[in-house]
């Protein structure tokens, strides 16, 4: 499979000629993370397209909007991390390759304080293509739809 097949690698190349994503900071990133999440990734079309039930967009929104809080600093590393733990052994519970166990994969990804995440070690470019990865799992088009979302809001996050 070439590297043009793979929505993931093709929209993460695209991104690169317009973002240098080596140097975007944690909180920008995770802001463009959660605000796709909530913004355009739980939407009536694609929960219904995705067949995701009310219990299941709920739990998605309420971790999504725990890696916000944590942004805004209204909650501490450690419930952060709590969150994460939680939201791990939903996961675990979950039907494996069922598309909420994909978008609970998805949202864990916004639990990660910048340690955790080794973000200074690692940097952005791991977790965008971690992010990337995890949509084209999803399904055709969400990298695409994540990478339209990410260049049309990036002044919002700075």
């Amino acid at each position: 499979m070439s590297n043009i097949d793979r929505e993931d690698i093709y929209e993460l190349n695209e991104l690169e000629k317009v973002i240098d994503i080596e140097n975007i900071p944690y909180e920008k990133l995770m802001g463009i993370f959660i605000g796709f999440i909530i913004d355009e990734l739980i939407t009536k079309y694609n929960l219904e397209k995705l067949n995701i039930d009310n219990e299941t967009e709920t739990m998605i929104m309420h971790y999504a909007y725990q890696g916000k809080a944590f942004l805004d600093k209204r909650i501490t590393t450690e419930e952060l991390f709590k969150e994460r733990i939680s939201a791990w052994r939903k996961y675990k519970g979950l039907k494996d390759n069922s598309a909420s166990n994909k978008l609970l994969r998805i949202v864990v990804c916004c639990l990660y304080d910048k340690e955790a995440a080794e973000f200074d070690r690692y940097g952005s470019e791991m977790d965008l293509e971690l992010y990337f990865s995890l949509l084209m799992d999803l399904g055709k088009g969400f990298c695409n739809q994540f990478r339209y979302y990410l260049q049309k809001n990036w002044s919002e996050y700075k």
